[in-house]
């Protein structure tokens, strides 16, 4: 009892009393020191027992050259939802987003942007860029036609020009080929008009041209009279002798006569008569019946077939 008196009396030192309450509490403990590892108690303080700081056993006694920090562990904390949660500036926490359901959180705006970019970048990538369509490119007939009859005039090879008009193989540009070949040859010499009539018959021959793409295309040539005669006077006697040689040739039917009678001058009519009746007075006095032409459309008597 004196002993636990003398350890509370605050007139002694501290470390006397410490001395002694160690003194009575291994006493207690039945002379048996107490382990290492247990904490040494102090006075009671304000009613609550202070405890000195374990000493590590890997630093000695007297060694004051190496210092014992505490062991440091890992900075997540498990909470109760499942998340792992990190201490941030400010009192904010980062989440692991190992597992999350939901959308992802929002990146920077920086990044965001990037992410954009290469999203459209990959996306244009991957699809193939396709090059605007080549505008068409319209091929005129005067385009098609005036080579090949430059080159059968100088050459007077009808043969060859024939082969090169199978070679077009555009049936529906007939009517508008005949008419170009007629309007090119008016302010030509009489040989390239007679050379253009036999390529006429030739075509008309190998059934590459037929009756009625030769008819449309003298009628067209003809309807054009009046602005042709302004350029080269003599057109009407041109494209009289072109109907004369396409009924001896029968390339036209005698018909074109009366169906394009309008059309055609009461000389053009006199020139192509007497064109066929100086190649044969027969076929010439045919032809007039078969015409049907009749003195609406000209003086017949003039014609003295």
């Amino acid at each position: 009892q004196e002993v636990d008196r003398l350890s509370k009396d605050n007139k002694i030192s501290h470390r006397i009393r410490f001395m002694l309450q160690e003194l009575i509490e291994l006493r207690a403990n039945k002379w048996v020191q107490r382990k290492a590892g247990d904490a040494t108690k102090t006075i009671k303080k304000g009613g609550s027992e202070i405890s000195e700081p374990e000493v590590s056993p890997a630093v000695g006694k007297g060694d004051k050259s190496k210092k014992h920090y505490p062991q440091k562990t890992s900075s997540l904390k498990n909470s109760n939802d499942g998340w792992n949660t990190v201490p941030g500036k400010q009192g904010k926490s980062a989440r692991n987003t190992a597992g999350r359901k939901g959308p992802p959180p929002r990146a920077a705006a920086g990044s965001e942007k990037e992410n954009n970019t290469n999203k459209f970048g990959m996306l244009s990538s991957s699809v193939e860029k396709k090059e605007p369509p080549k505008p068409v490119q319209v091929v005129s007939v005067e385009d098609i036609v005036k080579p090949i009859l430059d080159e059968m005039i100088a050459s007077s090879d009808i043969e060859e020009a024939v082969e090169l008009f199978k070679d077009i193989g555009k049936p529906e540009l007939n009517v508008k080929m005949v008419e170009y070949c007629v309007v090119y040859s008016l302010d030509k010499k009489d040989v390239a008009r007679s050379t253009i009539r036999g390529l006429f018959k030739e075509l008309h021959k190998a059934k590459i041209f037929q009756n009625n793409d030769f008819e449309g295309g003298i009628a067209l040539a003809l309807a054009s009279l009046p602005e042709l005669s302004m350029d080269v006077p003599i057109s009407w006697k041109h494209l009289a002798d072109y109907v004369s040689y396409a009924l001896l040739d029968k390339y036209i039917t005698p018909q074109f006569l009366s169906e394009n009678s309008k059309k055609l001058l009461e000389k053009m009519f006199l020139r192509i008569f007497e064109i066929l009746k100086e190649e044969d007075i027969t076929y010439a006095k045919g032809i007039y019946s078969q015409s049907g032409l009749t003195s609406d459309s000209l003086d017949l008597s003039k014609l003295e077939m």
